[in-house]
């Protein structure tokens, strides 16, 4: 059976940024399935020329925008795959979202309102900001509330409860009765990896410095997680289900590569029955499990992972970089 981890690479930019990112999930549900690692270069991308003996290909990358590539065996589990593809790289996950922000001024702004019209005298208040002051509204945006949130300054609630980590009651509790500004919300406005039904649309996108899966409800137009917020380390196992579902074609390749090295597996194997005829035994190790320390140089050159862009079809080529790239900006 064939066992997926993906890698995600963030590029924000032409030159090197603290955004710059490499989420790694996998399959698995009962154990952490999520990563967040400092990118060492962005000339780097892991390539899949083998998974027992990692390799890292030189690649050309300068155009912003989001890459993705599965790591694919039937020898491994997704969390050892994961472990090869990770090793040696600074793990980022609960500090992801430190820093990312550059709205000081606003957030000051915001926080100075709401504490004006709040009771001091109350242990808490539930300030409803579609019920507040133009003025307030204006300077209380979706992404300044989110931010005071993540800070552990306000707490939310309503709509905007499932956004943030779940943290100590604050004295200021925030809710809101309006869908909510997504656009705002995620990196340059952006989702990728887009499926969707007559009743909703899921999609990917990055979220106070994590990936994140969203659903929209299409009669509502309303954006909510289907990850959870806070718990990102649980989150790997939707992730891969869903990119791998929009994307099924990523894993041919994998999958060519293990059909051919099986059929190798069962000539040789074959070919040792002929020459060993008069033994009675046959080792299982020798005759049936496949040797994964390398994957076949000539599959590898013959069943390359394609590259694509938004609105193409997956076509496999001979692209030194074997990644995916989709974006799509949220209505």
């Amino acid at each position: 059976m064939i066992r997926c981890a993906v890698a995600f690479l963030l590029i924000s930019g032409r030159r090197w940024n603290r955004l710059d990112r490499l989420v790694v999930t996998t399959d698995e549900v009962d154990k952490p399935s999520y990563g967040v690692y400092e990118v060492k270069s962005r000339d780097h991308f892991p390539h899949p020329k083998s998974i027992d003996e990692f390799m890292l290909s030189r690649t050309e990358i300068t155009e912003k925008g989001t890459y993705y590539m599965p790591y694919c065996s039937d020898h491994f589990d997704s969390s050892e795959i994961a472990g090869i593809i990770t090793k040696g790289l600074t793990d980022i996950t609960h500090r992801a979202h430190v820093n990312l922000t550059h709205d000081p001024k606003m957030e000051r702004s915001c926080l100075k309102s709401l504490a004006s019209i709040s009771n001091p005298k109350l242990e808490q208040n539930v300030i409803d900001i579609s019920k507040c002051e133009k003025k307030v509204r204006k300077r209380c945006t979706s992404r300044i509330i989110m931010n005071l949130a993540f800070k552990g300054i306000i707490a939310v609630d309503g709509p905007y409860k499932a956004f943030v980590p779940r943290i100590a009651d604050q004295t200021i509790v925030v809710t809101h009765d309006q869908p909510m500004d997504m656009k705002s919300l995620v990196l340059n406005g952006e989702i990728f990896a887009r499926s969707s039904t007559g009743l909703e649309q899921n999609a990917l996108a990055w979220y106070q410095g994590h990936l994140h899966l969203f659903k929209q409800n299409m009669e509502t137009n309303q954006w909510s997680p289907v990850t959870l917020v806070g718990s990102e380390v649980r989150n790997g196992s939707l992730i891969t289900e869903h990119i791998l579902g929009v994307l099924p074609d990523l894993t041919w390749p994998w999958r060519a590569i293990d059909r051919a090295q099986k059929a190798d597996i069962g000539r040789q194997s074959s070919e040792w029955e002929e020459t060993h005829i008069n033994s009675h035994q046959c080792s299982l190790e020798h005759c049936h499990k496949p040797d994964h320390s390398t994957f076949s140089a000539e599959m590898q050159t013959k069943y390359p992972v394609g590259k694509t862009r938004s609105n193409t079809n997956w076509v496999p080529s001979r692209s030194q970089l074997s990644v995916t790239k989709s974006v799509n900006n949220v209505n």
